[in-house]
């Protein structure tokens, strides 16, 4: 497998794309071998940006994207969740790459969901198809980016205050155990179908998984969460989650965590605290297959978090 991240000095004239006005440029992820070749992500310049680093990739996303890759057999006709999905590029790699039945990326900050939303229609194709009642608040004509790939002209429109609210372009919804609601629950800003796999974006602030409506129907066989174990104040509803899909949700679901080893004694904290819920912690064997280009110079480590044996 020979897949890069372009980088400036590497990408061909045609392909560059100098920052927007709005601080964000689109960086480009090549694939080979796979049914899509290229994932393209509109992400923020600045590493933090509108209060939140949830707006650009981050090393532990494309290591959770190659381990996953890696165990795309494992991951084939499975409901996928991810927790803190960012601007999609875990999300999007697993679901163009390992076909799982449906994958259900999600997020709380406004920001980061609005980015999201794009991202995940720039790479699905699908034009947006609302409600004829949310026509005029979800898509405007107000502002309009084009994004000329591979010669596959897409045009994407959103208007930036508003949730994105939308169905399949075929008009289908998800069915069985996938179905929500019959209508569009307010914490699902973007709905589609591609390549049979039900794709969702979610409102979903971890201390309201097991409450609301969107974290009580959902039961995962796989949770997947990148670069989440860095603030102590956010362990325990973190720590919660996990817990609420591995025991209360779909028998055998497995949580993997990507964490990019910054602080030992913060991580060790979070794996204790795992510990402690009943949860049995193994840490995966992981090479990196270089799909992605990345800095190495911090360790990751991928963990699996299961119920006990």
């Amino acid at each position: 497998m020979t897949s890069l991240v372009l980088t400036a000095e590497k990408l061909p004239d045609q392909i560059i794309r100098r920052p927007e006005e709005d601080g964000t440029h689109y960086k480009h992820y090549l694939l080979s071998n796979y049914e899509a070749d290229l994932i393209t992500l509109k992400e923020s310049c600045s590493l933090v940006s509108q209060g939140t680093t949830g707006l650009c990739s981050w090393q532990a996303a494309q290591a959770l994207a190659e381990w996953c890759v890696t165990h795309r057999l494992m991951l084939a006709d499975k409901e996928i969740l991810e927790l803190g999905s960012g601007v999609g590029l875990t999300g999007l790699t697993v679901s163009l790459c390992c076909r799982p039945q449906s994958f259900h990326f999600s997020d709380c900050h406004p920001a980061v969901l609005q980015l999201l939303c794009h991202n995940v229609a720039l790479n699905t194709k699908y034009p947006a198809k609302t409600k004829p009642s949310e026509a005029e608040d979800c898509l405007t004509r107000t502002s309009q980016e084009y994004c000329k790939i591979a010669e596959c002209p897409y045009i994407y429109e959103l208007k930036s205050s508003m949730w994105l609210k939308c169905y399949a372009s075929s008009g289908e919804g998800p069915t069985g155990n996938q179905n929500l609601d019959d209508v569009v629950d307010e914490r699902v800003k973007y709905r589609t179908n591609f390549n049979e796999t039900l794709l969702q974006v979610l409102y979903l602030p971890w201390e309201d998984i097991p409450h609301n409506i969107v974290g009580v129907k959902l039961s995962p066989d796989f949770v997947l969460a990148s670069d989440v174990v860095y603030d102590a104040s956010i362990f325990d509803p973190l720590c919660n989650a996990f817990c609420h899909f591995i025991f209360q949700g779909k028998h055998g679901c497995t949580v993997v965590l990507a964490c990019t080893v910054r602080n030992k004694d913060t991580l060790e904290q979070f794996l204790s605290l795992l510990d402690s819920r009943g949860l049995q912690v193994k840490e995966e064997e992981f090479e990196t297959t270089k799909m992605f280009l990345y800095e190495a110079d911090t360790p990751i480590s991928i963990y699996s978090i299961t119920a006990p044996l």
